[in-house]
């Protein structure tokens, strides 16, 4: 089999001397990252002095979210470290978020008018796309080092000064260090438009974390839980980064929003929705591979082909219910776009599909778009390579589970 980014992929020095080290230590009896509940709301509530979670509806995912980190995932040293320190860095962020909306009420007053949301299977061109649609100065997208730590709220006259730029670089920084090759696959910056996905983990109900670890109880609990909190809390998220930020309508991304597209049309009833589709042999391959670089780190042993498996399910059941959802939408409020279409015409595309909802559109768009991929030309940080076969799937596997999808969308290959 050909090298592929993956079999490239090679633990860093630091990375095998920390997980050396915590075997040693766990042999010996020695304590581990604790990671109940109680203890980590404990360390948030020390570290930031405040007390108030807001609403308790994060409890109940958190709880299950730790569970499967327990039982299912098979954490590294490194990888339990790394989990109980972003969990505590998220249980801050809620509650300064909360102190926030306890000092400021009028935050959660604001509108949010029809929100532009990309979504699709991860490595569509969603990402290609959502960079684009950011050059659109009539919009708000969120950035990396906002959703790293949204509190205070940003403010417009120091977005590209704020000290929490510099502390989200050096996390980036220290990411592309431990998860080599990942910038191959998805580079971002502490400035970088970034998904919306990570308001999501402040409510611990995201695939996120089914995903980036073997997290099968999590991932099923996931599927069958309401997201109307969850969304509404995302929403009221967005009203804390706007408040002193405005724009004209936001922008999003993630292809969470896959998975329960129920509550996205609910808690935002005008929103519009761009639907990103490929080839899904190739997106599967692609998202296998970049999971299996945060895998490699996270977890004691990566087992590619059950990484497969399980990514194959769990896509396929997000695009099933993302279709489902669809049919009794209002077929207005949404604008596909096929990936070979967006790379062979990337300015004409989002100029279509602004223009498709009404959005305004002017010269300044077209410009921005043209800077931008100037400066971010395809395989910048590398190219990325994978194939199916390294993750126990076939073509026809993947064809036959998306079949209606494919039917539908025309997304089997080339035409």
């Amino acid at each position: 089999m050909a090298n592929t980014t993956t079999t490239e992929c090679k633990l860093p020095f630091t990375v095998r001397f920390v997980n050396g080290l915590g075997f040693k230590l766990n042999r010996l009896g020695l304590s581990r990252a604790d990671l109940s509940r109680d203890r980590l709301m404990a360390a948030a509530i020390k570290e930031t002095g405040l007390s108030d979670f807001g609403s308790d509806d994060f409890v109940t995912p958190l709880d299950v979210l730790v569970d499967g980190y327990e039982k299912d995932a098979g954490l590294s040293f490194l990888g339990r470290l790394i989990v109980r320190q972003t969990i505590v860095r998220l249980l801050s962020n809620r509650l300064k978020v909360q102190r926030d909306f306890t000092n400021h009420p009028e935050i959660l007053k604001q509108t949010v008018p029809r929100p532009l949301f990309v979504l699709g299977l991860p490595r569509t061109g969603t990402t290609l796309l959502f960079n684009l649609l950011a050059q659109d100065p009539h919009a708000r997208v969120p950035l990396w080092w906002e959703l790293f730590h949204p509190s205070p709220p940003p403010e417009s006259v120091t977005r590209e000064t704020d000290p929490r730029i510099a502390t989200a670089d050096r996390a980036n920084r220290f990411a592309n260090h431990i998860f080599p090759m990942l910038r191959s696959t998805h580079a971002t910056t502490a400035r970088s438009p970034e998904e919306c996905i990570f308001i999501f983990q402040m409510a611990f109900s995201t695939p996120f974390f089914a995903l980036t670890h073997h997290m099968p109880t999590y991932g099923r609990w996931l599927m069958q839980c309401g997201m109307v909190p969850a969304y509404h809390y995302y929403r009221s998220v967005l009203q804390l980064l706007q408040w002193r930020t405005p724009s004209v309508h936001w922008t999003l991304k993630s292809p969470h929003h896959l998975f329960h597209l129920d509550a996205l049309l609910k808690v935002f009833p005008d929103a519009c929705i761009i639907f990103t589709h490929r080839d899904v042999a190739k997106t599967l391959g692609s998202t296998c591979s970049m999971l299996a670089i945060l895998r490699r780190v996270n977890s004691r042993n990566t087992d590619l082909a059950r990484l497969g498996s399980t990514v194959l399910e769990f896509l396929a059941t997000g695009v099933d219910r993302a279709m489902a959802v669809r049919e009794q939408a209002d077929a207005n409020r949404f604008y596909d776009l096929d990936y070979r279409d967006l790379m062979t015409d990337p300015t004409g595309q989002v100029r279509r599909a602004l223009n498709h909802f009404g959005y305004q559109y002017d010269e300044r768009i077209n410009a921005g778009m043209n800077r931008w991929m100037k400066e971010n030309r395809q395989h910048k940080h590398g190219v990325h390579r994978y194939n199916l076969g390294q993750f126990g799937l076939d073509t026809e596997q993947v064809e036959a589970r998306f079949a209606d999808y494919i039917a539908r969308y025309d997304v089997a290959g080339p035409r």
